[in-house]
């Protein structure tokens, strides 16, 4: 090795084989919801995929499961310069590779998987060496960004109604690992923005916000049809403090 490479390389890679023999290579991987908690097996998980990033190849692949974790030593408590935040049970994804060599590799991740319409990626580049876990304790974190919004029970769009009748707005609206919304709680409700839009044939047709219907994580209002149609109810969910959104949408017909 050259002197310039002996001086620049740091003493802890001197001492790390360039070329062994393959190794376990344990590698673990958490999935976190934005200012929330782990992506487990309550939401369906989410599915991560580990690539060879000079290859493309796929090295292992499967779906997080678990709890979401402590609330406490997640979310609220203040963080500890290389503390862990996860506990045994916690939503992880884990596996061992076999590899011979330090191996870069791209570790992909998409959930939650019972809601395809709020699913959010992410994904992270990183070396791996030969039987070195990556990442400490909690091993690998990814961090999903973004909010669910489905149309959840009472659900009025699946009939029809009529022209100048009322028609009831009722959504569900939670973080990515399912960690719930209600006023003044860890996630406090009254600091969400939460309003639809509807429009029929690409013309606004009216909007406003939802308020807390009296349940976590349910929100309600309503409009009034002016005639006949196809109309798209869409709904907006924001939280100005991190940035997360999420964003719904159904359709109803008015006869």
């Amino acid at each position: 090795m050259s002197r310039f490479w002996t001086l620049a390389l740091p003493a802890t890679l001197l001492a790390l084989p360039l070329a062994a023999a393959a190794e376990p290579t344990p590698v673990t991987v958490r999935v976190l919801s934005d200012d929330a908690k782990f992506i487990g097996t309550t939401l369906g998980g989410a599915r991560i995929v580990i690539r060879d990033a000079e290859s493309d190849a796929v090295l292992a692949e499967g779906v997080t499961t678990g709890i979401t974790g402590n609330t406490e030593r997640i979310v609220t408590a203040p963080r500890v310069r290389h503390g862990s935040i996860a506990s045994e049970g916690d939503g992880a994804f884990a596996t061992v590779l076999d590899i011979d060599r330090p191996t870069r590799v791209r570790i992909e991740a998409s959930g939650p998987l019972d809601h395809p319409q709020s699913m959010a990626e992410a994904a992270q580049s990183l070396w791996l060496i030969p039987g070195r876990a990556p990442h400490g304790a909690d091993g690998v974190v990814l961090t999903l960004s973004g909010l669910i919004v489905g149309f959840g029970s009472p659900s009025s769009f699946g009939r029809d109604f009529s022209a100048g009748t009322e028609v009831p707005i009722m959504v569900e609206v939670a973080h990515l690992c399912g960690c719930p919304l209600t006023p003044d709680g860890t996630w406090d409700a009254n600091q969400y923005e939460i309003g639809y839009r509807v429009t029929r044939d690409g013309a606004d047709v009216a909007a406003g916000d939802l308020d807390y219907a009296g349940t976590a994580s349910q929100f309600a209002g309503g409009f009034t049809p002016p005639e006949t149609g196809v109309y798209t109810v869409s709904v907006i969910a924001y939280h100005p403090l991190t940035g997360n959104t999420g964003v719904g949408s159904r359709t109803i017909t008015v006869r």
